[in-house]
């Protein structure tokens, strides 16, 4: 029996050392593993920082410490890597496998003799156990009567006594077991599992204080700017080191001590066992309360009480290392943005010393100009200072003024600011979307798990501080960049005194005579030192903005660690959640009706703009029909409003800066800053140009509306592919041409600088000469439309097949005017490469428009109709969305007025600009114009206007002779179209007006008159 019972503890025992002591050391076990890795950290952290010797990199320290802390993060999330819900099966999962195998290879019940002594009370029993023994007894006395008797007798016959054969008692071993080593251990060890994880919460909370503390001597040993970090090494070994050595010691003593006290449970459960052995079979063990369901029952409760107790120590710990994670990301974002501002110091203190070094040369100059003012007779004086007005304007005013203003500029602070910004948000990327954060945490307490409400760092860090900073350099940028522009209008202005002032000395020497030279060279002299004082008070102005700019990133900076630091306080952290899910929730019910009424609005205008059109078409519908019914007036075809449009329109013009209206002049362009690149045209006309160096004949024909961007095309092609051979002749036809010999002196002026006298001169001249390109721009003025109107444009022909060996011929044409002369005299044959302009589409127009205006610096103002004042969804709108509203509206009108012809485009633009007021350019609504009165115009009218369109412009007689009519009836037919605004009068001829260009051509359609 003893064998058997010792066999069967040994077998627990093993399972016991084999499963259940690994995972009891495992949290200490992991906790030493955390202290180690991070004392290797902060070993490597030191070594990486004492390389740099006595010369410190403070932005590369910095660097270091945020690679340390990402390092600690990994630890921390090595030693903690998820948060389960560990139950205490999952633990004794492997346990309870062998357990059932030991169990079942055990027999289930043990037999022994049972000792009579043993039914004896004892003074710790009660009244039960009294009764049961004294059953015991009494059943063992009647069991061992009929063996007195034969005692008695065989004491008579003188025969030795016999012993009453002892009860054999049945032992439950497997219920024991069960009962010890499955319940009653199960207990044991959990409650030990839960008071381990305690310990280890309460070391871990211990460690974690002493990594603030590090971090905080790291903090103030930066800001003193250690050079060689010995006191922080001293501070690491003499008091930090030790103080996780120490941690980690009672990490190991916590191991051992837990391991002592499963031993005490196991020799207090082995006991217990061997006690219950000794009674096995007893009515005490065979009672009630040893029942199979009994046991069941309660094997239940303790895996139940274990798993919870084990959970809610585990949540602890969760929680714990998510707090220190925390900690580690807040300190990152810390580090990073005491390193960005250092960087940003840098970068400003670099762009500082390069402006400076530009703005020595100021003052250098001024003095220069000084001292070569000489005191000597009036003349030289004269001399002197005219010499010195030519140099401040040619060195000071052209050369060294914009070289300095576009130092400045090309410095780029804004941009650093924004590198600031963005750097400063790099970290705030890789932050963690989810943390377990409790407010007033305990290391000592056991949370459960509906205690475990997360948290956002990233999205705390966002509501709470980076909106904060981003406005802060957003109101910073907008005041460096007007700062720097005040900065270079000073510098404008001082090149402007020193001419000026030189100038006025010349002047006043000039008036004076003989008796200035005195005057006249101290006034040079006072204006010098003026103009120096001026510079000083320019860099002054420039050293405030420098350390502004500085010190207002420097408190932003200092305010978003400040507020950092808070957040690390766990007493907020109900607060800060709440505010967090408050946000979220007033910027989705935002988003909710700002998305409704945005359904609303949009069918509610709808509807409105529907009925509006449906409404203009129908009336334009209507005056089409009066007027090709002729029940219209001439005289009252014209509404006032469109008239004073078009006529007054220059006067409008004038009102606006000369800068804005070079803009959007409609002349050809000569560089490529606001050019829209026209792939396929340009690779059409450079295949013909390679085909013509080649030997083929390839003159080129260009056809294009007018304002569609031909003579740009063609410049700029040249200018891009032509830079030096070819030579490229440019003719340009000033008027009208129906003779040859007017030919001839349009192209020998263009050609050599002197005129063709015959047609065998060009011949001989081309013959002498290597190949060149020569651009005729406007073919169409080569012909009339009236009997022998085209004599010249054949000659023209004939011209350049016998020269397109040795001339590329590149000629432009209006479209119409070349469709007309194709079906006439079949223009498309004479040119075995003709290339047509495709139209730009609605946003190419919008952008190109809007780069002009920007280059111009002005803010923009689209002024409403009186439809959209009128209209209460407009008024709502906030200022914002009305000129979002009211920008669309007017690109969508220019695009259907102009059919997103750049020319006309920009003219009506320019048109419809109404006045400049406080930086502002304010632009007049589309939506009233109306061009529809050119449906009703008179017949003769209409042919006169398919006469301009054909050739561009006429004069008087030219009209006369197309329409064959006298030179009274064209010239009172052009000033009735003239004073009503439909055509313009230029010097010598007439031709439309060009915001009635695209109605003109709509007509003439309508018309049947051009395709």
């Amino acid at each position: 029996m003893e064998k058997e019972l010792s066999r069967h503890r040994e077998a627990f025992h093993h399972l016991i050392k084999k499963h259940l002591i690994a995972s009891l050391e495992e949290p200490a076990v992991r906790l030493m593993e955390l202290l180690e890795g991070y004392r290797q950290e902060v070993d490597n952290l030191l070594i990486k920082v004492n390389k740099q010797g006595r010369k410190q990199d403070s932005i590369k320290i910095l660097q270091e410490h945020i690679y340390f802390r990402k390092k600690c993060l990994t630890l921390l999330e090595n030693w903690i890597k998820e948060r389960k819900t560990t139950n205490c099966g999952d633990l004794l999962s492997d346990f309870d496998q062998e357990f059932q195998k030991v169990i079942t290879q055990t027999t289930r019940y043990w037999y022994s003799t049972q000792k009579p002594e043993r039914f004896n009370p004892l003074p710790a029993d009660n009244r039960v156990v009294l009764l049961l023994k004294f059953v015991k007894r009494t059943g063992f006395a009647f069991y061992a009567t009929p063996v007195k008797v034969a005692n008695g007798v065989r004491q008579l016959l003188g025969k030795p006594a016999r012993s009453p054969r002892p009860w054999r008692q049945r032992i439950p071993v497997r219920k024991l077991s069960h009962w010890f080593y499955g319940n009653a251990l199960t207990a044991e060890y959990g409650n030990l599992m839960a008071q381990a994880l305690k310990d280890t919460c309460l070391l871990a909370n211990e460690c974690w204080q002493v990594d603030h503390d590090l971090y905080e001597t790291f903090q103030s040993v930066f800001e003193k700017k250690q050079e060689d970090g010995v006191l922080l090494e001293k501070a690491w070994k003499e008091i930090y080191d030790l103080a996780l050595q120490q941690l980690k010691q009672k990490a190991l003593a916590l191991k051992n001590h837990q391991l002592s006290k499963l031993e005490t449970a196991i020799d207090r459960i082995d006991k217990l066992f061997v006690s219950q052995v000794e009674v096995g079979g007893t009515l005490e063990f065979e009672s009630i309360s040893f029942l199979e369901w009994r046991r069941k029952r309660n094997a239940g409760k303790v895996r139940t009480n274990c798993s919870s107790g084990i959970r809610k120590r585990q949540n602890t710990l969760y929680v714990l290392a998510d707090d220190w994670k925390f900690n580690q990301e807040v300190y990152i974002l810390d580090s990073n943005a005491q390193k960005v501002l250092l960087q940003f110091k840098s970068r400003l203190d670099s762009r500082k010393e390069n402006v400076e070094k530009a703005f020595l040369k100021i003052p250098a100059f001024l003095q220069q100009t000084k001292t070569e003012i000489v005191d000597e007779d009036p003349e030289g004086l004269r001399k002197s200072l005219q010499r010195l007005r030519y140099n401040a304007q040619r060195k000071f005013n052209s050369t060294l003024l914009p070289e300095v203003s576009n130092l400045l500029l090309e410095q780029n602070f804004p941009m650093i600011i924004d590198e600031a910004e963005q750097s400063l948000g790099s970290e705030l990327v890789s932050m963690t979307r989810e943390r377990i954060l409790i407010a007033d945490f305990d290391a000592g307490r056991a949370y459960g798990d509906n205690a475990m409400q997360s948290i956002s760092p990233a999205e705390l860090v966002k509501f709470e501080l980076t909106g904060k900073f981003s406005k802060t350099m957003l109101t910073l940028k907008t005041s460096t960049i007007s700062r720097l522009e005040k900065i270079t209008e000073e510098l404008e202005n001082l090149g402007r005194m020193v001419v000026v002032n030189l100038d006025s000395a010349n002047t006043l020497l000039d008036e004076q005579g003989q008796d200035s030279p005195t005057t006249s060279f101290e006034d040079a002299h006072a204006a010098m030192d003026r103009a120096h004082a001026n510079y000083q008070d320019l860099a002054r102005q420039f050293e405030t903005f420098v350390q502004r700019l500085q010190q207002t990133l420097d408190s932003a900076v200092v305010q978003y660690t400040g507020q950092l630091a808070e957040l690390t306080d766990n007493t907020k952290v109900e607060q800060i959640r709440f505010r967090i899910t408050k946000a979220k929730a007033l910027k989705k019910s935002e988003q909710l009706i700002s998305r409704s009424k945005k359904v609303f609005s949009e069918s509610l205008q709808k509807g409105k703009s529907y009925v509006r059109y449906m409404r203009s078409q129908w009336a334009a519908s209507m005056s089409q029909l009066r007027g090709r019914l002729g029940i219209k007036v001439f005289d009252t075809q014209i509404s006032d409003e469109i008239s004073d449009f078009l006529v007054s329109g220059y006067l409008a013009l004038q009102k606006l800066p000369y800068v804005y209206r070079r803009l959007f002049v409609n002349e050809p362009l000569k560089e490529f800053t606001f050019y829209f690149p026209r792939k396929e045209e340009k690779g059409k006309l450079l295949k013909a140009f390679n085909k013509w160096k080649e030997g083929s004949f390839t003159p080129v024909l260009l056809v294009g509306e007018k304002g569609s961007g031909v003579s740009t095309f063609v410049q700029l092609f040249v200018k891009e592919n032509m830079q030096r051979k070819p030579v490229v002749y440019s003719v340009e036809l000033p008027k009208r041409i129906i003779r040859e010999e007017e030919l001839l002196v349009v192209l020998g002026q263009s050609f050599r600088g002197e005129p063709f006298r015959q047609i065998t001169e060009f011949y001989e001249y081309v013959e002498s000469r290597e190949p060149f390109v020569a651009y005729v721009d406007k073919l169409h003025m080569l012909f009339l439309r009236q009997p022998g109107g085209f004599f010249t444009l054949k000659k023209f022909f004939e011209m350049i097949s016998n020269t397109s060996r040795t001339i590329f011929w590149i000629c432009t044409c209006g479209l119409y005017a070349s469709r007309y002369l194709d079906k006439s005299i079949g223009l498309y044959d004479y040119f075995p490469a003709v290339i047509s302009m495709q139209d730009l589409g609605r946003e190419d127009v919008r952008n190109m428009i809007m780069m002009r205006h920007k280059a111009s610096g002005y803010d923009l103002v689209f002024k409403p109709s009186h439809m959209d004042v009128k209209d209460r969804g407009f008024v709502k709108k906030n200022p914002q969305q009305q000129q979002e509203y009211l920008k669309e509206k007017y690109f969508d009108s220019l695009n259907r007025l102009t059919k997103s012809n750049i020319g006309f485009a920009l003219q009506l633009w320019l048109r419809s600009s109404d006045k400049l007021k406080d930086n502002k350019i304010f632009l007049n609504s589309l939506e009233d114009i109306d061009f529809g009165f050119v449906h009703s115009l008179p017949q003769e009218v209409i042919f006169g206007l398919h006469a301009l369109v054909l050739h561009e412009n006429l004069d008087v007689h030219q009209l006369s002779q197309v329409l064959h009519i006298s030179r009274r009836q064209a010239f009172l037919l052009l000033m009735r179209l003239a004073d009503r605004g439909i055509i313009s009068r230029e010097p010598g001829y007439y031709n439309i007006h060009p915001l009635l260009y695209r109605q003109t051509i709509t007509l003439l359609k309508d018309k049947n008159l051009v395709h």
